[in-house]
């Protein structure tokens, strides 16, 4: 058996540096895959960092907050108090106006039933001796149509009344209302009469019905019509 021939060491070392040398030409695989792997996992990283980012600054249009239909049921929740507020507000306001119209028309009907009966004494009640006063007094309360036909009337009622020297004294019996606003009223009275004088045997007690029409007139009451009932 042959030997295997032997190289020649300055041949050796020249082979062996030749590897060396593409080797490092080469580099090691290991190391070029885990520095590829690297770069690829830094971009993903980068990749994932810039659409995190990107989703940040897309801010709450892209994703309405969770407290925006919460605050939209406040919204309307205050609009419905609001509401109710202004209705019981109105309620309140109406009813007021109902009750002072409900105590206004009360008051000018007792307004008008005194009135009524405190005229109705004067102008029923009269006295031969002072007769100008009482043709006075019943000028202040008299208006309208009962002005008027007093104005006609007095001068025969005077002629009357001096020459059978008679003297009346008057007394509401009753008197009720009978129809009645805030400016007007209708009420019957029932008036007795005591009537002394030289057409009479001592007194005689006359019970007279008349439906008397006063209306307002600044602060105070007036006869406007006399009829009867």
């Amino acid at each position: 058996m042959r030997p295997a021939a032997v190289a020649p060491a300055g041949e050796q070392l020249l082979s062996s540096h030749q590897q060396r040398s593409h080797r490092r030409k080469r580099g090691n695989p290991m190391k070029n895959t885990t520095t590829a792997t690297g770069e690829a996992g830094d971009g993903a990283v980068e990749s994932a960092a810039a659409q995190g980012t990107g989703k940040d600054a897309a801010g709450p249009d892209s994703e309405p907050a969770p407290w925006g239909p919460i605050r939209s049921r406040l919204g309307w929740g205050s609009i419905a108090t609001a509401v109710v507020v202004v209705f019981l507000a109105l309620t309140a306001g109406w009813a007021t106006w109902q009750w002072k119209q409900v105590q206004d028309l009360e008051s000018a009907r007792e307004q008008a039933l005194d009135a009524a009966q405190r005229h109705a004494v004067v102008v029923a009640s009269y006295d031969h001796r002072d007769l100008d006063s009482y043709v006075e007094k019943v000028n202040g309360l008299a208006t309208g149509n009962f002005a008027d036909q007093f104005a006609k009337t007095n001068e025969d009622l005077r002629m009357v009344v001096e020459r059978t020297e008679v003297q009346v004294e008057a007394t509401v019996v009753d008197a009720a209302v009978r129809s009645a606003s805030e400016d007007e009223a209708v009420v019957l009275l029932f008036v007795d009469q005591t009537v002394k004088g030289t057409s009479t045997d001592g007194e005689s007690i006359d019970r007279v019905a008349m439906r008397m029409t006063v209306v307002r007139s600044g602060d105070q009451w007036l006869v406007s019509k006399i009829a009867r009932p």
